[in-house]
């Protein structure tokens, strides 16, 4: 499970990114040490590994094709797409969750849970 949370400095194009990645189904597991990568659409802009907590942070100029990529297991990592504008920068995620086993459709749909609506 990865937890996000991406944040536009004010009259900036700094960007700040800190996350936290944990195990679900193992919360007691800390996952120190996992790479996590921010790729730009010209390659490389930051890498980290997590802290003995599973936390990491990046704070990098604003540019359109970020993703940031966390290595789950080894040979397999999770990509997630940053938005491309600025103004949709107040926000933080919801925990999604890594999958258990690549192509598994299940754990697909566990990364993309429906949303609920907001009842008025």
């Amino acid at each position: 499970m990865a937890d996000l949370s991406l944040e536009g400095q004010r009259d900036s194009q700094r960007i700040t990114l800190v996350g936290q990645v944990l195990d679900a189904a193992k919360p007691e597991l800390r996952l120190r040490s996992v790479p996590v990568v921010l790729q730009g659409l010209a390659g490389l802009l930051c890498i980290a590994k997590t802290s003995e907590w599973g936390e990491f942070h990046f704070e990098f100029n604003f540019e359109p094709g970020v993703s940031l990529e966390i290595g789950a297991r080894e040979n397999y990592r999770v990509s997630v797409g940053l938005p491309d504008s600025k103004s949709g920068m107040g926000w933080t995620t919801e925990e999604s969750q890594i999958p258990e086993t690549p192509g598994d459709s299940a754990a697909q749909k566990a990364m993309h849970p429906k949303r609920k609506k907001k009842r008025r």
